[in-house]
């Protein structure tokens, strides 16, 4: 282990370009202007405990070529600290990769960062973006190589990739993980020999249990890439491993826990030039669910993929038009509970050869989402509304009358219950029922005559999983409808 404490910071005092509701779907889009053709880019997203959001990737400029870079920004778009950093100010030429982004449960952030020589660096960072410790925590001299890293629950850190041994004089590269603790230093790790030639790992989920799952690419007879799939327990014992593939080179990107205990793998397939993103879905033991693909007659690839309140999954990634090879548009796409397509968003530069990314995408608190890549000079923070991807449930029933009145749920989102209230001018029969997102009745709370005046009624949603509810008032032939969250 070797540990440094000089580091390079530069403040990126560029003026960000913010545009507001260019269509219904989109709340805003903050662009951040790079300074090199195809380099500036944001990959990791997370959501920090004071409700705001980081975002991290690389950065490029003429004297130092690709730099790390990290941005806070709150959920309105506003810019808190805009940041670059270097690992080796006496070599600023060095190009820089981030591995990762992960926040401490003390709020200190983790950017887990490798450079052109093989190093790799954990950068700890307080709440305004400054650095207080940097750590090389492997050399370039040491056959591991880094692609992904996490917090643990213990305020530790874990880290996966590929240790490459030398057998039989062939390099077989072996899919391998490491716990470190928060000055870097390794407290266990394991090591998984290849099927054939070479297995690595991309990604890491957290687990509710303390433990983890990884997924990542093995080289096999039968398939160049099958997904490589390895649950851990929290002190880094084997539960399970698993591999899945097509006839392609399958590799995922991105796998994260689902409610029912499963997991959602977004993940690329590719033969030669031919790209294709897919949506995997597994159950807890790691066996196949269902398999979505998109877009038939064009090619696309998913980069990240999340499980949204209603069931459903909102997946980032890049969508190529084949009448147009020279378009790639930034994609955010919604679904349903198998993978259908709902809703689809595509965002593109306007130029004779544009290039466009979705990187990474999360579901905010109060609904809508944000999600984060490039274009093809700058970063793009994109916040999509709540309603991206509803099914109109409001829609289909609403219809107003002058004589009623329905507000809004207090609280909302709400956890276990929350307050319906409204407002009727006449006599008459009231009926509330409670729908899920697919528009199933799901409850009935009120079915009774009412006299003229202000009423309210709790709903108590016991026993219904998270996600989006709507809520239906008739009196006298009127119809109100409100949306609600319930997080659990």
């Amino acid at each position: 282990m070797k540990r440094f404490t000089l580091v390079y910071v530069l403040v990126l005092n560029l003026c960000p370009l913010i545009s507001r509701a260019q269509n219904p779907d989109t709340l805003w889009t903050l662009k951040l202007p790079g300074g090199g053709y195809q380099k500036t880019q944001l990959l990791y997203l997370i959501q920090t405990q004071d409700n705001n959001y980081v975002a991290a990737g690389l950065s490029y400029t003429e004297e130092t070529q690709e730099d790390v870079w990290a941005i806070k920004f709150t959920a309105n778009g506003e810019i808190l600290w805009n940041k670059t950093y270097q690992t080796d100010i006496s070599q600023l030429w060095l190009v820089e990769r981030t591995r990762g982004l992960a926040e401490l449960s003390t709020g200190e952030l983790v950017i887990f960062a490798a450079n052109q020589e093989y190093n790799h660096y954990l950068l700890f960072t307080d709440t305004e973006g400054n650095i207080s410790d940097i750590t090389n925590y492997i050399g370039s001299e040491d056959p591991y190589y880094v692609y992904t890293g996490i917090a643990t629950d213990d305020s530790n850190l874990l880290v996966a990739g590929e240790n490459s041994v030398y057998v039989n004089i062939n390099w077989r590269g072996h899919s391998w993980f490491r716990k470190l603790d928060s000055s870097g230093n390794m407290i266990w790790e394991w090591s998984l020999p290849p099927v054939r030639w070479q297995d690595r790992f991309t990604c890491i989920g957290k687990l509710p249990d303390g433990g983890f799952i990884l997924a990542g690419s093995s080289d096999t007879p039968t398939n160049s890439d099958e997904i490589l799939l390895v649950r851990i327990d929290a002190q880094g014992d084997t539960l399970w491993t698993r591999r899945w593939g097509t006839t392609a080179f399958d590799r995922p990107k991105e796998i994260v826990p689902t409610p029912d205990g499963g997991f959602i793998v977004a993940a690329t397939k590719s033969y030669m030039s031919s790209f294709k993103g897919l949506l995997l879905k597994l159950d807890a033991a790691g066996n196949e669910e269902w398999m979505q693909t998109y877009n038939d007659y064009d090619q696309d690839e998913i980069h990240s993929a999340k499980p949204t309140l209603d069931g459903g999954y909102i997946i980032a990634g890049e969508h190529k038009i084949s009448s147009d090879p020279t378009r790639i548009n930034f994609w955010v796409m919604k679904t349903d509970q198998q993978g259908n397509k709902i809703q689809s968003f595509e965002l593109a530069e306007v130029s004779d050869f544009y290039i466009n990314r979705g990187r990474s995408v999360l579901q905010c608190a109060d609904g809508s989402y944000i999600a984060v890549g490039q274009t093809i000079t700058d970063g793009l923070i994109v916040k999509f509304s709540p309603n991206f991807g509803a099914l109109g449930i409001e829609d289909d029933f609403a219809s107003h009358s002058a004589d009623l009145v329905l507000n809004e749920p207090f609280p909302n989102p709400f956890s276990n219950s929350t307050t319906i209230s409204w407002t009727t001018k006449s006599f008459g029969h009231a009926v509330i029922k409670i729908y899920d997102f697919l528009g199933r009745e799901v409850r009935l709370l009120t079915d009774e005559s009412q006299q003229p005046g202000e009423h309210q009624v709790i709903f108590d949603a016991t026993g219904l999983p998270t996600g989006i509810y709507c809520y239906q008032l008739q009196v006298n032939g009127a119809v109100e409808t409100r949306k609600m969250i319930l997080l659990k």
